[in-house]
């Protein structure tokens, strides 16, 4: 099976990248940053012994790095 994608929409076409190399440059900037401070938050939780639920904070910026 083919998409046929019709004439008559332009230069438009639906699920088509139109990032550009500058956008792609932040985003993985913002992924690195993110997957690092998780990273860096984690370990200063384990060295001061942190109770395991207070390290559940990590989640937030992992995810976000690893979404970006």
């Amino acid at each position: 099976m083919q998409i046929q994608y019709a004439n008559d929409q332009g230069d438009y076409r639906a699920g088509a990248c139109n990032i550009g190399p500058a956008e792609i440059a932040r985003r993985r900037r913002g992924g690195v940053a993110g997957i690092g401070i998780a990273v860096a938050l984690a370990l200063v939780l384990v060295a001061v012994a942190a109770p395991w639920w207070t390290r559940l904070v990590v989640f937030a910026p992992l995810a976000s790095g690893l979404i970006s």
